[in-house]
């Protein structure tokens, strides 16, 4: 009967390499936060009072679905966000305490995505359209600069590219006034 209970109630799990562990007492301590401390390697662990979270600390590549944000003056944009991002190493604690993270996909979800559209949300909207389209690598720049102040100490972006183009009726827009320019050439000539 003692060695059911004891199998029941204490686990084992392994903390890989490149992923930091998180030891967690499901039970609050100091006014109700949940008490952590950093676990390695091979971490004997009870699942009724304690959860361990594991975090992956090495660079990591991030895709979004295409987003419609507006420039200055109310015009449509297109932007495919991709970056690289790490999650700051030592830092798994207050990440955890601050967003509430458990894995890589709330990484992804809670902080990046909503991080991501906030930013590309305001930033957007202080480039004229013109000036967006034609200063493409100074807004890439602008929104990673952004990006990794709101969230840091926690995780750093690199090599952040916008993917921003013309919505479907500025494009038709662009597409005949090049066409228009080319027929008047032609007509000169």
């Amino acid at each position: 009967m003692a060695i059911l209970s004891l199998s029941l109630t204490s686990c084992m799990t392994r903390i890989n390499p490149g992923y930091e562990g998180l030891k967690v007492a499901l039970a609050g301590g100091d006014k109700g936060s949940a008490k952590t401390e950093p676990c390695y390697g091979w971490t004997p662990y009870n699942p009724l009072t304690t959860m361990v979270v594991k975090v992956y600390v090495r660079n990591q590549h991030f895709i979004n679905e295409e987003i419609t944000v507006q420039a200055k003056g109310g015009t449509n944009v297109e932007v495919h966000p991709s970056f690289n991002y790490r999650v700051t190493p030592g830092k798994t604690d207050s990440l955890y305490l601050m967003w509430g993270v458990t894995d890589d996909q709330q990484i992804q979800g809670k902080m990046l995505e909503t991080t991501l559209l906030t930013t590309l949300r305001e930033l957007t909207n202080t480039y004229p359209v013109d000036s967006l389209l034609n200063n493409r690598a100074t807004y890439d720049m602008s929104i990673e600069a952004e990006m990794n102040r709101k969230l840091a100490p926690y995780v750093t972006l690199s090599q952040f590219t916008s993917g921003v183009k013309p919505d479907k009726a500025l494009a038709d827009v662009i597409a005949d006034k090049s066409a228009s320019i080319q027929r008047a050439i032609a007509a000169e000539n």
